[in-house]
Order: C-alpha cells, then sequence, then structure tokens
C-alpha cells in the first residue's frame, strides 16, 4: 500500500512532504471543507498524521468524516525498517509470552503449508496528534504486535500485512481515556493501564526489581479473555504482575511520572524511591499479627511469606489496602530499596560477570537465558532475540537500568 511505503521511506527524509492541493480543481464546497480543516492539520504535528493524510489522498487510507480516524492496510515489515514504534498502552509486562509464543509458532506453521501468514485482525492505535515521534500507541493488539515483531526478526524477508484503525487524540490524557472507553467495551484487567506512558515505564521498572528481589513471592500471571473475565489472581500472599501494579495505584506513589520523554530518564531513579516505600511498608506488614493483615489470614500464609521474606502480598481488594496502614507508615524507620540479588558463591566465571543482574533467564521473555550483554552499562539481562527488539525500540534503553543502549555483545559461557 501506498501507506507502507510511506512509512518505509519517511525516516530518509528530514521531514514529511508537505499535503498540497489546488482548490481551482476542487468542487467550491470541497474546497471551503479544506480550508475549514486546516488549521486543525496545521496544529497536528505528528508525523504520523501527516503520513496517513498523504495515503488519504492518495486513496489507499481511509479517513472518517470527523476527520479523527483512519483505517487501512500496512506490511510491517516496511514498519520495521523505518522510524516507526508501537509502544504498549498498558504495561509490557501485562503480555502473557506464553501466549506470544504459541501465536508465533502457529505463523511458523501457516507460513511453510500456505507462503502467507495467519490473519491479524485489527489493530487498534493511538497517535497523539502535537507528539513528534513516530509512536503508534497500542490500545488493543499488544500481544499481536508483539508476534509480528517477532516473526519480523526472525523472517525480515516475509511480508506480513495486518489491517489497522488509527485514532488521532488531542493530547495522552485524551489517549487513555480513549483507552478506558475501549476497555469498558471489551473489558481485561484494568490494574494494567495507567494514566500515562510515563506511570507504565516507571511501574515495570519497580515490577522487574521487585521479581529481582523477591522470586519466591510471584506466580505465573493467567490472561484474562475477551469475554471480560479478569486476570486470576494467586492465593495470598503471593503476587503476579496485575497485583503489583494495583498495590502501586492504591498507594498513589506513581503520581509523580507525568511526562513521557522525562520518564525514559528517570524511570529507574523513580523506581528506586518507590522500592524504598515498599520495603519500608513490607518490614511493617512482617510486623503485625495475621488478624492485622485481612480477614481469613492463616498461619500458612504468614509462614510463606516469611520464606519469601515478602508480605506485600496481603494487600488486596476487600481485604488490606495502602491507606489501613499509611500511618503505622510514618511512622517507621527507613530502609534500603531491594536491589537485585548477589551471585551464588562458587557459581562460575558467569556468575562474576560485574554486569549479570543474577537472572537465570531473561528478563523480557523470562524463557531463554540471559546469552546478551548491553552496553555500555553491561548488564547481561536478555537473550539474543530480545536483545535484537529492544535495539529497535524507541529509544532502545536497558530493561534493567533504562540506560541507552550503543550495542550489544554475545556472551559465552
Amino acid at each position: 500500500t501506498l501507506l507502507s511505503s510511506i512509512l518505509r521511506t519517511a525516516s530518509r527524509k528530514k521531514r514529511p512532504a508537505p499535503m498540497a492541493s489546488d482548490a481551482r480543481h476542487v468542487r467550491p464546497r470541497l474546497a471551503a471543507e479544506a480550508a475549514q480543516q486546516a488549521p486543525q492539520a496545521a496544529a497536528a504535528a505528528s508525523p504520523l498524521v501527516q503520513l496517513m493524510e498523504q495515503a488519504v489522498v492518495a486513496g489507499k487510507v481511509v479517513k472518517d468524516s470527523f476527520g479523527e480516524v483512519y483505517t487501512g492496510f500496512a506490511n510491517y515489515q516496511d514498519l520495521a525498517v523505518s522510524q516507526c514504534a508501537f509502544v504498549p498502552m498498558n504495561s509490557n509486562r501485562a503480555i502473557n509470552r506464553e501466549v506470544v509464543r504459541q501465536r508465533v509458532a502457529e505463523n511458523v506453521e501457516a507460513f511453510e503449508q500456505s507462503g502467507r501468514y495467519l490473519e491479524f485482525g485489527q489493530i487498534n492505535l493511538i497517535v497523539v496528534a502535537p507528539d513528534q515521534s513516530h509512536d503508534f500507541l497500542v490500545m488493543d493488539g499488544q500481544h499481536r504486535c508483539e508476534t509480528m515483531q517477532q516473526l519480523s526478526t526472525r523472517f525480515p524477508g516475509r511480508e506480513l500485512w495486518f489491517q489497522f484503525r488509527a485514532k488521532v487524540v488531542q493530547s495522552e490524557a485524551s489517549a487513555f481515556e480513549e483507552l478506558r472507553h475501549f476497555q469498558r467495551a471489551f473489558p481485561s484487567d484494568p490494574r494494567s493501564f495507567f494514566r500515562s506512558r510515563a506511570e507504565a515505564r516507571v511501574a515495570t521498572a519497580v515490577l522487574v526489581r521487585l521479581k529481582e528481589h523477591y522470586p519466591g513471592a510471584f506466580k505465573e500471571m493467567l490472561l484474562s479473555d475477551r469475554m471480560g473475565r479478569r486476570t486470576g489472581d494467586p492465593p495470598r500472599p503471593y503476587l503476579n504482575d496485575s497485583l503489583v501494579f494495583w498495590l502501586l495505584q492504591d498507594a498513589g506513589i506513581l503520581m509523580g511520572a507525568d511526562d513521557a520523554e522525562v520518564a525514559d530518564a528517570v524511570a529507574e531513579t523513580n523506581a528506586t524511591a518507590i522500592l524504598a516505600r515498599l520495603e519500608a511498608m513490607n518490614h511493617v506488614l512482617e510486623s503485625l499479627t495475621g488478624e492485622a493483615l485481612g480477614k481469613g489470614v492463616t498461619a500458612k500464609m504468614l509462614a510463606t511469606a516469611g520464606r519469601a521474606s515478602c508480605f506485600l502480598g496481603f494487600f488486596r481488594e476487600g481485604y488490606l489496602y495502602w491507606s489501613d496502614l499509611a500511618a503505622r507508615l510514618l511512622l517507621a524507620p527507613p530502609v534500603p530499596a531491594p536491589h537485585a540479588p548477589a551471585p551464588a558463591p562458587g557459581a562460575g566465571a558467569a556468575a562474576g560477570n560485574a554486569g549479570a543482574v543474577g537472572n537465570a533467564e531473561c528478563v523480557v521473555c523470562l524463557e531463554r537465558p540471559p546469552d546478551s550483554a548491553i552496553l555500555p552499562c553491561g548488564h547481561r539481562c536478555v537473550c539474543g532475540p530480545c536483545a535484537a527488539a529492544l535495539r529497535a525500540g524507541r529509544p532502545p534503553v536497558c530493561p534493567v537500568c533504562r540506560g541507552a543502549i550503543a550495542s550489544v555483545a554475545r556472551i559465552f559461557m
């Protein structure tokens, strides 16, 4: 499609070519409508809006009568070599890696049999008009985008077509209001969604660090279905991704993450401050009796929390809220934020690697061993395929420290 070819060549231009029109060759009514919409188009500085407008002029993309919604088809491979990126509107930790793995395998099998991939359906996207980036915000289709990303990385020469619907809004706050509206129509787990990308980045950084420090406190997260059945939670005191996200929002400690660009640089700093508060609250919880931790707490639950050294899983809707213990937290002595566990003595040369973060598996896919080190920070925390995906990110950042990625080194052990 024209949209695909425009996106493919956009990165080679300093700025997108402006839309040109000649009112002398347009019917008077249409010319008047175009003139009326000109100020709004001028205010829409997003390069994605300009690209889609060019595709509309060529008749390859359709725009609604309000000038807000664009729909058409695109080849993911064209997007992969351009500046465009698909940014999930909820935390990327809500992605179920097993679901993605299964969908990738199904598409590989389908291509081998028929020479084409399976139908991906329509991907629902949001574009923030004043945003100068090439970020499509993914409102629905996050797992499919991740599937396409992996297929594109493994088979870069294969065409990968999908249908998209992109709505243009005037602010990030409006974008997330659109997301809430969509979730009311097709509910999944609202705890995984935040007010902004900044909050999502900080929450994800907190989650990664908590999993490193309290690995025994987490249970695998189950994905909810399209019928709105909520993600299943593990029994107390275990945690999963959604419970951590709910706790962060219930505690109100993500409120400072408001600016997406700033949060990229300081996400780890914000996460460290939040982790210090969580650790202090964990000490408060540890000092309480079972009765004070919520109704129905048993000795077995307390023993489980003790073995994991994590009592944060007792926070649960309907049982215990952050506000119930906020006064106790004010009186608690400060404690340091949790850090990644140190490698066990005698673990070999790999354990002595200064860049290792103590993970036995990639911190992104949680499946393959971390055989790649990110430079210049030196964190050995990801596998080869995920390292390639991170380098293609906008911007490319280390998932541990959020530092810029200059290159990736393969570690042979």
